[in-house]
């Protein structure tokens, strides 16, 4: 991926890889396009609440951030390449936002900004120090919009079965039920259904899939469109797609739930840690400048 981004080579902008920011360390910042490039590793699959955190923060702090899996950017970089080519030519506003939102692009000025709800605060104090805001004291475990989706109840089925039901299952047909869907060359477009907007933005890869907004970040495979669009438990929303599938449902692994549940909880603890770690090192480099 860096060999691809370094050097300006993707629409003549620079990108920093292993950037900070706040309690966080993106993998690959453009920071005159104030865009993030995050690429997960299939160990994020399970830690996938830790990750809406994250994101959550990074978009509060002004950042676009999007996401590919490794098996993209290995098996399809040029395809990768070509969504952040996209991504980049949506520049947002240079215009300040208004009431503590974030820029909208041109054209989707009747799109609410993605995750426009505010993010909560540590006792409302932001520091002394505006160069180093304090960040949100703990990070929110449910970043809107809320889902069903269950990560220990994913966790009690096996991976095979659920890529066995994804790979059976036609995205496009799935979400075409509700959503007007026009071809675009090898994906699906159309207005996204979780924000309202006049230009499509909203695409569909049955190839890869999955769909992705490039409005509000909304992003999913099968399954998580039936918790997050339809509001179905995640077990339900197995149920009903293995059956139109012809799958049999397996049992549930209740062991491998409760460790998912568990290893979850860690992961909430070291978001938290790092936050107060961040929080501290504010502090340490304002007295450093008041000494200076």
């Amino acid at each position: 991926m860096w060999r691809a981004l370094s050097r300006r080579q993707v629409a003549g902008v620079r990108f920093n890889r292993q950037v900070p920011v706040g309690p966080y360390i993106a993998d690959f910042a453009a920071r005159s396009e104030k865009l993030i490039v995050e690429v997960d590793g299939g160990h994020h699959a399970e830690h996938e609440a830790y990750d809406e955190a994250r994101t959550h923060y990074l978009k509060a702090q002004g950042w676009r951030v999007i996401r590919f899996w490794n098996n993209d950017v290995l098996g399809n970089l040029e395809g990768v390449v070509a969504t952040i080519e996209r991504t980049l030519a949506e520049r947002p506003s240079p215009a300040p936002p208004a009431c503590g939102r974030e820029p909208v692009a041109p054209g989707r000025e009747d799109c609410p900004p993605p995750n426009a709800l505010p993010l909560p605060q540590a006792g409302g104090d932001r520091g002394a120090n505006p160069d180093h805001p304090k960040p949100p004291h703990p990070l929110p475990k449910h970043p809107h919009p809320a889902t069903n989706y269950n990560h220990a109840d994913a966790m009690s089925l096996t991976p095979q079965f659920l890529d066995e039901l994804r790979a059976r299952t036609s995205l496009s047909a799935l979400i075409g039920k509700t959503v007007k869907l026009q071809k675009a060359g090898r994906e699906y477009k159309g207005c996204c259904p979780f924000h309202n907007e006049k230009t499509p933005s909203f695409y569909v890869n049955d190839d890869k899939g999955f769909y992705h907004c490039f409005g509000c970040s909304a992003h999913g495979d099968a399954i998580r469109w039936m918790t997050d669009q339809r509001g179905l438990p995640f077990i339900d929303a197995v149920k009903e797609l293995a059956q139109v599938a012809g799958l049999d449902m397996p049992a549930q692994d209740r062991r491998a739930a409760q460790k998912a549940e568990r290893a979850k909880g860690l992961h909430d603890v070291m978001a938290d840690a790092a936050a107060w770690f961040s929080e501290q090192l504010g502090g340490c480099r304002a007295v450093m400048r008041a000494s200076c």
